[in-house]
């Protein structure tokens, strides 16, 4: 659908979007607003200047954005933007990020709610101190809610009572890199690696990760070394629960860092094995994108990981450190069970396309602009 096929202005709350190195939920975020704006050509994005580049050809406000910092990019957020936001005559408000200004502008809005991780204490006292604050007055401002999942609006609906038909899921897609075999950037790995792809978050479970794979190291002669992709730790998210000096120092762990998609594709295709056993996750792409190169996952089964995977992945209690070691063993020393998991993630991982999604999303902002 394009513009010509429809008269709404969407307006996208983008002052989440300013990041360098996105955790998940702003790459979702991202994905949709750019999905969102080849589609329409009325919108308009609200946030830092220091987006424009990477939305050409889409009108972006920046009016009052004077400091990257998201102390005041939350100030802005409740002052600035409703006024932005009525002065350009948008018929709704997208916040993909949950993030609202809970005075009303000129436009009703729909809000994206990943978890509610913040909430429930996944960060340092402070940060939560401001989420127990923010989550419940924006679940209760905005027209519309959007969840990634029913576990998450499971959520929503037992802690805040939000009423159901106020909800609606749209799981989250696999971007289209993953799924074409001939895409990919050659970067360096080891020969042999197990793989975890995540944020330095504690509930993330990379010590659970680090832990059983030293366990196994220990115990077997297992040739693997562990790659740990992902960006580093954030204030926002300081203690991790892991010892960063050993993990460096450490030559059978591998720790790049932040890497850009197409490196990203070539590290899932390269792994033996992908590991992830988080405690919290509102949806989980990451074994999402492992399964749709190929590779078999070990999961937590734990919040909306078992919804998502299915029966594609090796689900292990996170909190036993033998039981993600096991797992790994299991795939690696089982060849059938390897293949099959190989096979059953691939059609998996096939369920969630971003086309589908922005399908619903189009829908959604249209229904809710007209309310």
């Amino acid at each position: 659908m394009t513009h010509d096929e429809t008269s709404v202005h969407i307006g996208v709350n983008a002052r989440t979007l300013m990041h360098d190195q996105p955790g998940g939920a702003i790459q979702v975020a991202h994905e949709i607003t750019t999905r969102l704006a080849r589609r329409n050509d009325g919108i308009t994005l609200f946030g830092h200047r220091n987006i424009e580049e990477a939305y050409p050809n889409t009108t972006v406000k920046s009016a009052g954005f004077a400091v990257k910092s998201q102390l005041f990019g939350l100030l802005w957020e409740q002052s600035i933007l409703p006024l932005s936001a009525a002065q350009s005559d948008v018929d709704v408000l997208f916040c993909p990020n949950a993030n609202n200004p809970f005075v009303r502008p000129a436009a009703p809005r729909v809000i994206c709610v990943h978890d509610i991780l913040n909430y429930l204490g996944y960060a340092p006292w402070y940060y939560t101190a401001i989420q127990r604050v923010r989550v419940p007055l924006s679940l209760r401002t905005a027209e519309t809610i959007v969840t990634v999942s029913e576990f998450t609006k499971g959520e929503l609906v037992d802690r805040f009572d939000i009423a159901q038909d106020k909800i609606q899921v749209v799981y989250n897609g696999v971007d289209d890199v993953f799924f074409d075999p001939g895409m990919g950037t050659e970067t360096a790995v080891p020969d042999e690696y197990v793989l975890f792809v995540g944020g330095a978050h504690k509930r993330k479970n990379i010590d659970g990760v680090v832990e059983g794979f030293k366990l196994l190291k220990r115990h077997t002669d297992l040739p693997q070394k562990l790659l740990l992709v992902g960006p580093g730790p954030r204030s926002t998210y300081d203690d991790t629960g892991i010892d960063w000096t050993d993990i460096r120092d450490d030559p059978d762990i591998v720790t790049p860092g932040y890497v850009d998609q197409q490196e990203l594709k070539y590290i899932y295709e390269h792994a033996d094995v992908f590991v992830f056993p988080s405690y919290y996750e509102g949806f989980g792409i990451p074994p999402l994108e492992a399964m749709a190169c190929g590779t078999p996952v070990v999961a937590s089964d734990r919040a909306a990981l078992p919804e998502v995977l299915g029966d594609a992945a090796e689900y292990v209690d996170p909190d036993s450190t033998r039981a993600i070691a096991d797992a790994i063993d299991s795939l690696l020393d089982d060849n059938e069970l390897y293949r099959t998991r190989t096979t059953s993630g691939r059609e998996r991982a096939q369920r969630f396309r971003w086309g589908a999604a922005i399908d619903q999303y189009q829908s959604i902002l249209e229904e809710t602009a007209k309310s």
